[in-house]
């Protein structure tokens, strides 16, 4: 029973500092933002290895990145598909759609589809939320419901940036609208982090989750970018 306090205990403690940074980083200017997450990422991951849980259980053990690779690269053509696929619907391209991807000059693209993208967004919520909070989820209940809970948080995650969108273009979405793309977004986001949660497992390493949120995020990206946001018969967002 103590084990399983302890545990509990961790895990609070980790989503509050989810929580509280997923405020903070809001805040912080764009260029900074990069290093904040894989700091907070690897911050996290060190309180989770001092309080007891192995590198294997954050699903960073070296010995299984080979595997991790290879998962990961087989489940990122499909998800690379689906996102275009997306990308090409009006509907679902107003969700993505956000000046600061249709407002990038050619430079920052390839910055953020080459770098930002895989490290500050995919690796380092990857590590946060299939590594740190799955393998803390998974001490004190079953895979089931630790599955179900760090991918509700990684939903919640992106209430806050979608809002900060949504906001960017409040002049074409009225209050109701945005409120139920706020919904489809976290609804979207946690069966997402459901997938992921399934590679994380199946591979054992957050190598394999990383390249297919890498691939779903770059391509969606390029594709918004490319296309202004718009397309025939479509409205900018």
């Amino acid at each position: 029973m103590t084990r399983v306090r302890s545990a509990v205990a961790a895990e609070l403690a980790a989503i509050g500092c989810v929580a509280a940074f997923n405020i903070i980083v809001t805040r912080i200017r764009r260029r900074a933002r990069l290093p904040a997450n894989l700091g907070a990422a690897v911050a996290l991951a060190g309180v989770a290895r001092m309080s007891g849980v192995s590198p294997s259980e954050l699903g960073l053990s070296r010995a299984d990145v080979g595997r991790g690779t290879r998962i990961g690269l087989v489940a990122a053509a499909p998800l690379a598909a689906a996102s275009a696929g997306a990308v090409a619907l009006p509907r679902t391209r107003r969700l993505l759609t956000d000046e600061k991807i249709t407002g990038t000059s050619p430079t920052e693209a390839v910055f953020e589809t080459l770098v930002r993208i895989p490290l500050e967004t995919a690796l380092s919520e990857e590590v946060i939320f299939r590594g740190v909070l799955l393998a803390l989820g998974l001490r004190s209940r079953s895979r089931g419901w630790a599955v179900v809970t760090s991918s509700v948080l990684f939903g919640l995650w992106h209430v806050v940036p979608t809002m900060g969108a949504l906001a960017r273009g409040a002049n074409d979405r009225p209050d109701a609208r945005a409120g139920a793309s706020t919904v489809a977004v976290v609804a979207t986001t946690a069966i997402a982090g459901a997938g992921f949660a399934w590679l994380r497992l199946r591979a054992g390493s957050v190598i394999a989750p990383s390249l297919a949120h890498a691939a779903l995020n770059m391509v969606a990206f390029a594709g918004v970018r490319m296309t202004g946001g718009t397309q025939a018969g479509a409205r900018p967002a």
